[in-house]
């Protein structure tokens, strides 16, 4: 698959161009490590921020989101539907992406 990457009013996005006949399904996996992924509070808190969008032209996908903080950090709050995965992680998962969806996980020192 050829990955495009790019900012649309100040979110990024990745787009991958999949082909295959109707009916058929596919499993895209992306992992990628992004330095600067959150953003620094004025308490030292870091907050992850995501948002979803399905694609209207296809059947809803299953969704699958884990975020891992640095050390000397923990998971505090999160979004409804999150749950947390040892100290660091907390992952998103649905079988069914069907509306734009905004979340926010925060990590504390």
């Amino acid at each position: 698959f050829r990955i495009q990457q790019g900012n649309f009013f100040g979110r990024t996005f990745q787009r991958e161009a999949i082909t295959f006949a109707p009916q058929a399904a596919h499993t895209l996996t992306i992992s990628y490590d992004v330095p600067r992924a959150a953003n620094l509070r004025a308490d030292g808190t870091l907050a992850y921020g995501l948002a979803l969008d399905p694609q209207p032209m296809v059947n809803a996908q299953a969704v699958r989101v884990e975020v891992r903080f640095p050390r000397g950090y923990a998971v505090g709050k999160m979004s409804e539907g999150w749950q947390q995965r040892g100290d660091r992680g907390a992952y998103f998962a649905t079988p069914g992406l069907e509306t734009a969806e905004s979340f926010e996980v925060l990590a504390h020192p």
